[in-house]
């Protein structure tokens, strides 16, 4: 019975350590370690001079913002020449008008006192000669409306008053001889004829008044 029962036992004895399936990870084989592979990567890498970095990464910002600030300062250039050559513009556009203007109100001033004075002179020197043609003219008008306001075969007296001059341009008028006419010299530019109640003036007040605005 004892045989039967120890067989169903448990060997309670030392223990023999089971192998393992795969092996010890740590055992030496051949002498390498399992994770000489994984470490000997490291060698690889170079080592880093920091302070070369630093040096190249300060150069890299100051070129960069010495770009920038060039480019804004090109732009800002830029604009305000622009806006300079604007205003340059503008104030050329303004003085050449100006100068056209002054050009042109002086051209034109020019002009008229030249046709002024060419009118003065003009008239200056045709005035004497167109008054005497013009008086002439005028007296004889006169004379020639007078003599046919006249009646027939009767005497009458003439009742004359003006400048000398015309009175004499009158006195060559056939029928106007001096003995017929009572004269008075008076300051007025016609020369008036009175025949009866009727009063027969020249017209040379508006010859004169022509005059004096030409030679004004």
């Amino acid at each position: 019975m004892t045989t039967s029962i120890a067989r169903y036992l448990k060997d309670f004895g030392d223990a023999q350590p089971a192998g393992l399936a795969f092996g010890d990870p740590l055992a030496d084989t051949d002498g390498v370690s399992p994770f000489a592979d994984a470490a000997s990567g490291f060698d690889e890498f170079e080592s880093v001079d920091v302070e070369s970095e630093r040096q190249a990464a300060y150069a890299r910002g100051h070129e960069d913002a010495t770009r920038e600030i060039t480019e804004k300062m090109q732009a800002e250039r830029d604009e305000l020449l622009a806006a300079h050559s604007a205003e340059l513009e503008a104030l050329r556009s303004a003085y050449l008008e100006e100068i056209a203007v002054f050009l042109s109100r002086g051209l034109r001033e020019g002009i008229d006192a030249i046709a002024a004075t060419l009118s003065e002179q003009t008239a200056a020197i045709l005035a004497p000669v167109l008054t005497e043609e013009l008086s002439l003219k005028a007296v004889s008008a006169l004379a020639d409306v007078v003599r046919a306001s006249m009646p027939d075969g009767d005497a009458v007296t003439l009742v004359v008053k003006g400048p000398k001059d015309l009175f004499e341009q009158l006195k060559t008028q056939p029928g106007f001889e001096e003995e017929t006419m009572k004269f008075t010299e008076t300051a007025d530019i016609d020369l008036s004829v009175e025949l009866g109640e009727s009063v027969f003036v020249t017209r040379m007040s508006a010859w004169a008044s022509s005059l004096r605005k030409v030679m004004k």
